[in-house]
């Protein structure tokens, strides 16, 4: 039986990435105070914001387009890996945390491809 989606929140990467960026925001009183780690959390907010952004935006849109946000949004995936490893690398956030977001992207990003595959197939 095919379930009909009604709504990007229906897709399981579009709640897992809704959860990473309240888990970024909320974690986001934790950095220091400083211009450094203010610009770095101003670019990982946007990556991370622009997952389930591009999801949202593409859903009712075409196949064709859909992928295209899709993509969109596996690459915000991959800057917002990125950042989290600068915000680590900068002692801006506990190495256990940083571990732990790093492999919230990637799972997400992972999630997206499959995604991406199951479209491109056809299904």
């Amino acid at each position: 039986m095919t379930v009909k989606m009604r709504h990007s929140t229906d897709l399981q990467v579009c709640r897992r990435s809704h959860q990473f960026f309240l888990n970024v925001v909320q974690e986001a009183s934790n950095l220091p105070r400083g211009s450094a780690a203010e610009v770095i959390a101003r670019q990982l907010f946007r990556g991370v914001g622009s997952i389930s952004a591009n999801i949202a935006e593409g859903f009712n849109r075409t196949r064709k387009q859909f992928i295209n946000y899709l993509e969109a949004a596996k690459d915000s995936g991959f800057e917002s890996e990125n950042w989290h490893y600068e915000i680590r690398d900068c002692w801006f956030m506990e190495k256990a945390t940083g571990r732990e977001r790093i492999k919230e992207c990637s799972d997400v990003c992972k999630m997206l491809q499959s995604l991406l595959n199951e479209l491109r197939k056809g299904r």
